[in-house]
């Protein structure tokens, strides 16, 4: 790897672990709630380049953005269920494949995704712990 590629990506993961950090003890400002919140939205409305943008402010100074996915969909929570459950449940196929290129599945399921539900107004959103 070349050096040039390795600083963005510690840059990243420093960024990460400072957000995940305060997120994980509530403690985070509002700001980032809201932030947080419009992932959730967007990835259930089917919006791949809304989730784009958002996922983005979680990866401020570099365009790799895969850790953030990752660590997002591995670890938000919206509405009580993971993201990837969330997007499934409001049955938004093209966000859904976006976020599971990035999440390890811990188990696999093939389902029909014919069902339609509007989004919520209000949605809660939480930071899990990292499982090791």
């Amino acid at each position: 790897m070349r050096y040039r590629n390795i600083i963005p990506l510690c840059f990243s993961a420093i960024s990460l672990s400072i957000f995940a950090g305060t997120a994980v003890a509530e403690s985070y400002p509002e700001f980032v709630e809201e932030d947080l919140i419009a992932v959730c939205r967007t990835s259930a409305e089917n919006d791949r380049w809304g989730l784009h943008r958002s996922v983005e402010k979680f990866s401020t100074g570099t365009k790799i953005v895969g850790p953030t996915y990752k660590m997002l969909g591995e670890r938000l929570v919206c509405n009580g269920m993971t993201l990837s459950a969330f997007t499934e449940h409001y049955g938004a196929t093209d966000t859904l494949r976006v976020i599971d290129r990035y999440v390890i599945p811990g188990r696999i399921e093939i389902r029909d995704l014919n069902a339609s539900r509007s989004v919520p107004k209000d949605i809660s959103v939480s930071l899990t712990s990292p499982t090791k």
